[in-house]
């Protein structure tokens, strides 16, 4: 499972979240960007509750400043129609 540092589940398999471009890319980051920048995505995980099989990643944004990342992860989230003071999001730290 990725380490997420904003994360929403708004079903069981469904995940909006913002991720460090390094855990995203698997080192592979696209120039200009660098490992440690942030990543606002979505994908789906299905889990037997030992294996994650990931499938659907879709990178939405890429953006250098954590605070430009949660404002576009609350934007996607927004337009879809998800309330943004449900108890379905995780806050991790870096």
């Amino acid at each position: 499972m990725m380490k997420t540092i904003y994360e929403y589940s708004p079903s069981d398999t469904f995940f909006i979240g913002v991720v460090l471009a390094e855990d995203w890319f698997n080192d592979h980051v696209p120039f200009p960007f660098t490992k440690g920048d942030y990543v606002v995505v979505n994908w789906f995980d299905y889990s037997d509750g030992v294996n994650h099989h990931i499938e659907g990643r879709t990178t939405i944004a890429m953006c250098k400043k954590l605070d430009d990342a949660k404002v576009l992860y609350n934007y996607h989230l927004n337009k879809h129609g998800i309330d943004l003071n449900s108890d379905n999001e995780k806050i991790h730290g870096l």
